[in-house]
Protein backbone atom coordinates (compact mmCIF):
# COMPACT_ATOMS: atom_id res chain seq x y z
CA UNK A 1 0.00 0.00 0.00
CA UNK A 2 1.54 3.31 -1.11
CA UNK A 3 -1.39 5.61 -0.41
CA UNK A 4 -4.64 5.89 1.52
CA UNK A 5 -7.67 7.59 0.02
CA UNK A 6 -9.09 10.79 1.44
CA UNK A 7 -11.94 10.21 3.92
CA UNK A 8 -11.05 6.48 3.99
CA UNK A 9 -11.95 6.10 7.69
CA UNK A 10 -14.12 9.21 8.05
CA UNK A 11 -16.43 8.95 11.07
CA UNK A 12 -15.39 5.38 11.92
CA UNK A 13 -16.57 5.93 15.47
CA UNK A 14 -15.52 2.48 16.71
CA UNK A 15 -11.91 2.73 15.51
CA UNK A 16 -9.49 2.81 18.46
CA UNK A 17 -6.01 1.93 17.14
CA UNK A 18 -4.16 2.68 13.91
CA UNK A 19 -0.70 1.59 12.76
CA UNK A 20 0.10 3.20 9.44
CA UNK A 21 2.37 1.36 6.97
CA UNK A 22 5.88 2.57 6.21
CA UNK A 23 5.03 2.75 2.52
CA UNK A 24 2.98 5.96 2.84
CA UNK A 25 4.32 9.52 2.75
CA UNK A 26 1.07 11.49 3.20
CA UNK A 27 -1.71 11.13 5.73
CA UNK A 28 -4.51 12.36 3.48
CA UNK A 29 -7.35 14.82 3.83
CA UNK A 30 -9.89 13.94 6.55
CA UNK A 31 -8.80 10.30 6.57
CA UNK A 32 -9.57 9.87 10.30
CA UNK A 33 -11.85 12.88 10.73
CA UNK A 34 -14.50 12.19 13.36
CA UNK A 35 -12.97 8.95 14.70
CA UNK A 36 -14.04 9.87 18.21
CA UNK A 37 -12.69 6.76 19.97
CA UNK A 38 -9.26 6.72 18.30
CA UNK A 39 -6.66 6.66 21.10
CA UNK A 40 -3.50 5.16 19.61
CA UNK A 41 -1.85 6.18 16.33
CA UNK A 42 1.54 5.03 15.05
CA UNK A 43 2.92 7.26 12.30
CA UNK A 44 5.93 5.86 10.41
CA UNK A 45 9.10 7.81 9.68
CA UNK A 46 8.21 7.95 5.99
CA UNK A 47 5.36 10.45 6.42
CA UNK A 48 6.19 14.01 5.37
CA UNK A 49 2.71 15.58 5.26
CA UNK A 50 -0.27 15.41 7.59
CA UNK A 51 -3.00 16.82 5.39
CA UNK A 52 -5.99 19.00 6.26
CA UNK A 53 -8.53 17.58 8.72
CA UNK A 54 -6.53 14.31 8.95
CA UNK A 55 -7.31 13.80 12.66
CA UNK A 56 -9.93 16.49 13.18
CA UNK A 57 -12.45 15.60 15.87
CA UNK A 58 -10.44 12.66 17.23
CA UNK A 59 -11.51 13.54 20.72
CA UNK A 60 -9.98 10.52 22.49
CA UNK A 61 -6.40 11.19 21.33
CA UNK A 62 -4.29 12.12 24.33
CA UNK A 63 -0.67 12.10 23.11
CA UNK A 64 0.86 12.53 19.66
CA UNK A 65 4.51 12.19 18.76
CA UNK A 66 5.19 13.10 15.15
CA UNK A 67 8.21 11.54 13.42
CA UNK A 68 11.16 13.64 12.29
CA UNK A 69 10.12 13.15 8.68
CA UNK A 70 7.03 15.38 9.00
CA UNK A 71 7.56 18.80 7.40
CA UNK A 72 3.96 20.05 7.10
CA UNK A 73 0.88 19.93 9.33
CA UNK A 74 -2.18 20.89 7.30
CA UNK A 75 -5.14 23.14 8.04
CA UNK A 76 -7.43 21.79 10.79
CA UNK A 77 -5.25 18.65 11.01
CA UNK A 78 -5.89 18.19 14.76
CA UNK A 79 -8.80 20.60 15.10
CA UNK A 80 -11.15 19.85 17.99
CA UNK A 81 -9.03 17.03 19.43
CA UNK A 82 -10.40 18.00 22.80
CA UNK A 83 -8.59 15.26 24.75
CA UNK A 84 -5.12 15.94 23.36
CA UNK A 85 -2.82 16.76 26.29
CA UNK A 86 0.59 16.68 24.62
CA UNK A 87 2.06 16.81 21.14
CA UNK A 88 5.71 16.45 20.16
CA UNK A 89 6.58 18.45 17.05
CA UNK A 90 9.71 17.24 15.25
CA UNK A 91 12.83 19.17 14.34
CA UNK A 92 12.44 19.43 10.59
CA UNK A 93 8.83 20.58 10.71
CA UNK A 94 8.44 23.68 8.53
CA UNK A 95 4.79 24.77 8.46
CA UNK A 96 1.72 24.58 10.70
CA UNK A 97 -1.57 25.32 8.95
CA UNK A 98 -4.58 27.39 9.96
CA UNK A 99 -6.57 26.03 12.92
CA UNK A 100 -4.20 23.03 13.01
CA UNK A 101 -4.63 22.57 16.78
CA UNK A 102 -7.58 24.89 17.36
CA UNK A 103 -9.79 23.87 20.29
CA UNK A 104 -7.36 21.28 21.67
CA UNK A 105 -8.67 22.27 25.06
CA UNK A 106 -6.49 19.92 27.14
CA UNK A 107 -3.16 20.80 25.49
CA UNK A 108 -0.85 22.12 28.20
CA UNK A 109 2.48 22.91 26.52
CA UNK A 110 4.04 23.03 23.09
CA UNK A 111 7.60 23.35 21.80
CA UNK A 112 8.06 24.97 18.39
CA UNK A 113 11.22 23.58 16.75
CA UNK A 114 13.79 25.92 15.20
CA UNK A 115 12.94 24.50 11.77
CA UNK A 116 9.40 25.94 11.81
CA UNK A 117 9.27 28.88 9.42
CA UNK A 118 5.51 29.54 9.34
CA UNK A 119 2.63 29.26 11.82
CA UNK A 120 -0.73 30.12 10.35
CA UNK A 121 -3.92 31.78 11.60
CA UNK A 122 -5.31 30.44 14.92
CA UNK A 123 -3.05 27.39 14.69
CA UNK A 124 -3.32 26.97 18.47
CA UNK A 125 -6.40 29.12 18.98
CA UNK A 126 -8.62 28.57 22.02
CA UNK A 127 -6.30 25.99 23.58
CA UNK A 128 -7.52 27.12 26.96
CA UNK A 129 -5.13 25.00 29.09
CA UNK A 130 -2.03 25.89 27.09
CA UNK A 131 0.25 27.67 29.56
CA UNK A 132 3.76 27.12 28.18
CA UNK A 133 5.11 27.78 24.68
CA UNK A 134 8.77 27.26 23.80
CA UNK A 135 10.33 28.66 20.63
CA UNK A 136 13.65 27.10 19.71
CA UNK A 137 14.76 29.46 16.95
CA UNK A 138 13.84 32.47 14.84
CA UNK A 139 10.36 33.95 14.99
CA UNK A 140 8.26 32.02 12.45
CA UNK A 141 6.41 33.89 9.74
CA UNK A 142 2.74 34.40 10.57
CA UNK A 143 0.05 33.76 7.98
CA UNK A 144 -3.15 35.64 7.18
CA UNK A 145 -3.99 37.99 10.05
CA UNK A 146 -1.61 36.24 12.45
CA UNK A 147 -2.82 35.52 16.04
CA UNK A 148 -1.91 31.80 16.10
CA UNK A 149 -2.44 31.79 19.89
CA UNK A 150 -5.80 33.57 19.92
CA UNK A 151 -7.59 32.99 23.21
CA UNK A 152 -4.50 31.56 24.94
CA UNK A 153 -3.02 32.77 28.22
CA UNK A 154 0.54 31.47 28.47
CA UNK A 155 4.22 32.12 29.05
CA UNK A 156 6.29 31.99 25.86
CA UNK A 157 10.05 31.45 25.92
CA UNK A 158 12.25 32.67 23.07
CA UNK A 159 16.05 32.79 22.50
CA UNK A 160 17.82 35.70 24.12
CA UNK A 161 19.54 38.01 21.63
CA UNK A 162 17.67 36.71 18.60
CA UNK A 163 16.88 39.82 16.49
CA UNK A 164 13.84 38.28 14.81
CA UNK A 165 11.91 38.47 18.07
CA UNK A 166 10.73 42.08 18.09
CA UNK A 167 7.96 43.62 20.15
CA UNK A 168 5.85 44.01 17.02
CA UNK A 169 6.26 40.35 16.13
CA UNK A 170 5.28 39.25 19.63
CA UNK A 171 2.11 41.35 19.55
CA UNK A 172 1.02 39.58 16.37
CA UNK A 173 0.93 36.20 18.06
CA UNK A 174 -2.35 37.03 19.77
CA UNK A 175 -3.63 35.85 23.11
CA UNK A 176 -2.42 36.97 26.51
CA UNK A 177 1.24 36.01 26.27
CA UNK A 178 4.01 36.77 28.77
CA UNK A 179 7.29 36.75 26.83
CA UNK A 180 10.46 35.53 28.55
CA UNK A 181 13.96 35.09 27.12
CA UNK A 182 16.22 32.12 27.70
CA UNK A 183 19.88 31.45 26.93
CA UNK A 184 19.87 29.63 23.60
CA UNK A 185 23.41 28.24 23.98
CA UNK A 186 22.18 26.00 26.80
CA UNK A 187 20.00 22.89 26.41
CA UNK A 188 16.27 23.17 26.77
CA UNK A 189 14.33 22.85 23.53
CA UNK A 190 14.34 19.22 22.66
CA UNK A 191 16.19 17.37 25.37
CA UNK A 192 13.72 17.40 28.23
CA UNK A 193 15.30 20.22 30.24
CA UNK A 194 12.92 22.86 31.49
CA UNK A 195 13.26 26.38 30.16
CA UNK A 196 12.85 27.86 33.61
CA UNK A 197 16.45 26.81 34.41
CA UNK A 198 17.77 29.01 31.63
CA UNK A 199 15.61 32.09 31.84
CA UNK A 200 17.62 35.27 31.32
CA UNK A 201 17.80 37.28 34.56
Amino acid sequence: MSRIRQFAFFNCTGLTTVKLPESITVIPHAVFDGCKKLTDVTIPGTVTVIDAYAFSGCKALKDMTLPESVIHIGDYAFYDCTGLKSVTLPEGLETIGIYAFQDCKMLEAVTIPASVRKIDFHAFGSCCKLTEIKFCGDAPELGLTATPFFGVKATAYYPNGNPTWTEEVMQNYGGNITWVTYESDKPGCADGHTFEQYVTP
